[in-house]
């Protein structure tokens, strides 16, 4: 049942999703063009100008459309089929309530990620079109730290590995605190978006103090000196170069909050509290 939950929720979010990457896909090389023509002209001249603010303007608001898609609309899906009439059919479904909220988290979360590496990806292709000196320049930084990531880490691969495994986390277990800020805010009677806008500034907060306290031993310790290879050394202050430790307990702390905004989220789901 689960599969066929994630399917009927990847058919009703697709319609937005695909349209968008498509139009994001069209204009990132245009857009690219665009800022070079721009570039080539000058920007001292009226063109030049024109030219540069519509690219600009286009630029943003293109990039801003991906972000703020890619995370809300799973949001408001999600509030529309809890929290409204709609709700009627999804607790209606032969469905248990934890698979509903997993196929509702797993498909969001996809759009979600394949937003972010279409950002990441519309960003690196209008700079190359465009000319821009950012990719060397991001790749010379990546250089110099290179050999202090190694030492830390065994190779890069591990490091990207556990920093794409830190993103992965954490965008589930941000989804997870707005949908249990939206079922814990079905639990009031009247004005249910306010409440879950406090809900999630409460849950917010809870998650900030548990990881302030988590991180205590990092903050209290000093720099750290890291070797390469047989003869250099490398003194680096706290935060320059995440430690393998700190990692670990970054992707274990958000594991923690995902478990249990998701059991919170389950627990009222399933005695389908105040629906409307």
């Amino acid at each position: 049942m689960l599969g066929k939950l994630i399917k009927h929720e990847f058919k009703a979010t697709y319609r937005l999703y695909v349209p968008l990457f498509l139009a994001v896909i069209v204009l990132t090389p245009i857009l690219g063009v665009l800022f070079r023509i721009s570039s080539s002209i000058g920007g001292g001249s009226i063109v030049g100008k024109i030219i540069t603010g519509f690219s600009t303007i286009g630029f943003v608001v293109m990039l801003g459309a991906l972000c703020i898609v890619g995370c809300a609309f799973v949001i408001v899906r999600f509030y529309k089929t809890v929290a409204t009439s709609e709700a009627y059919l999804t607790f209606c479904l032969p469905a248990k309530s934890n698979h509903i909220l997993l196929s509702k988290l797993i498909v969001g979360v996809m759009w979600q990620v394949l937003s972010i590496a279409l950002l990441l990806g519309a960003l690196y292709v209008t700079f190359i079109i465009e000319g821009s000196h950012i990719p060397d320049e991001v790749s010379q930084v990546i250089s110099n730290i290179m050999p202090l990531i190694t030492a830390e880490y065994g190779s890069f691969a591990l490091f990207l590995v556990q920093f794409g495994l830190i993103l992965l986390v954490t965008t589930v277990a941000s989804t997870l605190s707005f949908f249990l800020a939206i079922c814990l805010g079905q639990l009031f009677n009247e004005h249910r978006v306010i409440a879950s806008v406090g809900m999630y500034a409460a849950v917010y907060i809870v998650s900030q103090i548990i990881s302030t306290v988590a991180f205590i031993p990092t903050l209290v310790k000093g720099p750290e000196t890291i070797m390469v290879g047989s003869a250099s050394a490398f003194q680096i202050e706290e935060g320059a170069i995440p430690s393998v430790g700190f990692m670990i307990t970054l992707v274990v702390l958000q594991l923690v909050f995902a478990v249990m905004w998701f059991i919170g989220c389950s627990i009222i789901m399933k005695k389908k509290t105040n629906v409307r």
